[in-house]
């Protein structure tokens, strides 16, 4: 015998609440856990009817031919939208993804807000008193300065002090996110411009090796930590970058680099003694 359907699997989902309710109750569905386990026994029926019948929906004891039990549930929960919402506002519930987890603190919050209060329903940042974010990134930056925050490790700890401030700058102003450096007022390090003048310095300061170069390059504080990384085209290892070749060129370099904090005068003298001794 051919099972026959409400409608035609060849038309897709059932068009109208009303006809996918007739076909639920047909298969003898009570409860909305056994509709996610049996709908597919009619492939007319959606996965999810309160999506796709929004705008009628009324809840699944009701679409289920329960109208007795849709009226104990009515009385369980808040009447009014904005009864619910200062609900929620007292618990601090921030987001949809939080209300899910917490609304059964309040049980007369409905798991689906959307669906019971639709004809009031404006949006979770409305229901949970959450104002819009701020619209442009010198706005956000205006605020975050206003709050002292100096740092992407602080912003992340501090940014809820201010609602309308994003947790994810870089993708809620993508458009106009220039840098962490910008963005907290920080600029970028300044490094000497080019390999030659940076090895220039570190010979200048004596230095011999690569590990004591980590241990002494904030001597001079345009030396970069990792000169491998700042100039990578040019980069030869550190035997090169101190190597004894490179000192006379760097006596050079020396003698028109501009003078630094704490460079000594005899810096130059001292490298030319040294290449003499060579």
């Amino acid at each position: 015998m051919t099972k026959r359907f409400h409608g035609d699997p060849q038309q897709g989902i059932y068009p109208t609440l009303a006809e996918a309710s007739a076909a639920a109750i047909s298969l003898g569905i009570t409860s909305s856990a056994e509709y996610q386990s049996r709908y597919k026994k009619d492939p007319c029926l959606p996965s999810n009817p309160p999506r796709h019948y929004a705008s009628e929906w009324e809840g699944y004891p009701s679409f289920l031919g329960n109208p007795e039990q849709d009226r104990k549930r009515r009385k369980c929960f808040y009447p009014t939208l904005s009864q619910a919402s200062a609900a929620a506002k007292k618990l601090r519930i921030k987001d949809s993804a939080e209300y899910k987890r917490r609304r059964k603190e309040d049980r007369k919050l409905p798991s689906e807000p959307y669906n019971y209060y639709r004809e009031q329903w404006k949006g979770f940042k409305d229901f949970l008193g959450q104002p819009e974010k701020y619209r442009t990134l010198a706005e956000a930056k205006v605020a975050t300065r206003r709050l002292g925050i100096k740092s992407a490790k602080e912003y992340q700890k501090r940014y809820r002090k201010d609602p309308r401030l994003p947790s994810n700058l870089h993708q809620t102003y993508k458009s106009e996110w220039t840098g962490v450096s910008d963005f907290f007022g920080k600029p970028e390090p300044k490094f000497y411009p080019t390999l030659a003048d940076a090895s220039a310095a570190a010979i200048a300061l004596g230095i011999t090796t690569g590990t004591e170069y980590q241990q002494r390059y904030q001597e001079d504080p345009l030396l970069p930590a990792s000169p491998r990384t700042q100039y990578p085209a040019e980069w030869r290892g550190f035997p090169d970058f101190l190597s004894e070749s490179s000192r006379e060129e760097s006596i050079t370099l020396l003698k028109a680099l501009p003078k630094r904090s704490g460079q000594k005068n005899s810096e130059v003298r001292v490298l030319r003694n040294r290449n003499d001794k060579g």
